[in-house]
């Protein structure tokens, strides 16, 4: 057999486990848990590798044999996201990650991409709102190549965690990729939200 040649077998066994893990674990990065899976599983040739797509198909199953809740967790998740991005509407948020892709549950993370023109504009809304956080960087991918640090403000509203990923102006018409398909992250804004609730 070529060594680029694509099994599905292996493809899906690799999914399989992957979104085993995911059921198990929601916190955890998807993308790095299909590399530490395709390791264990030895397969090196990423070509072998199943896509984000097949990734989430296999993570939609599992939830629905093993976790029956999941739709009403991430309704919620949804609801609180959408008064979230209303409260920070002039940032013009954008829902990405497992809560706008489907996959999120009850452990899962709001995460929110905010524009603005430097990270004191959002702080300054968390302080006159009182709203407490806390402040940690993430570094994300672009399309050129970089990877480039942002400020991230996190809080809890309602037993929710929230992440706020501060983006500079510029990146809105060049979002960073996402993770498992190097794709520019778009994710949803409020009225995309608004309706799949």
């Amino acid at each position: 057999m070529p060594s680029n040649h694509k099994n599905p077998r292996i493809r899906q066994k690799i999914a399989q486990a992957t979104a085993r893990i995911l059921v198990a674990d929601p916190t955890l990065n998807p993308e790095r848990v299909r590399c530490k899976v395709a390791a264990q599983i030895g397969v090196t040739n990423q070509r072998q590798w199943p896509n984000r797509a097949e990734v989430f198909a296999a993570l939609a199953l599992e939830q629905r044999l093993f976790r029956p809740e999941q739709p009403h967790f991430l309704h919620k998740l949804r609801k609180q996201a959408l008064n979230a991005m209303r409260h920070f509407a002039k940032f013009q948020p954008h829902l990405v990650g497992s809560v706008w892709d489907g996959t999120a549950d009850y452990k899962s993370c709001i995460q929110l991409y905010l524009f603005a023109e430097t990270p004191d504009d959002v702080l300054l809304v968390l302080l006159e709102d009182n709203i407490p956080w806390n402040q940690y960087e993430k570094f994300l991918h672009y399309s050129n190549g970089n990877r480039q640090p942002h400020p991230v403000f996190s809080f809890n509203a309602d037993d929710m965690d929230i992440e706020l990923i501060v983006l500079p102006l510029e990146a809105y018409r060049n979002p960073p990729l996402d993770a498992m398909h190097e794709h520019p992250e778009r994710g949803a804004n409020m009225e995309q939200v608004e309706k799949i609730l």
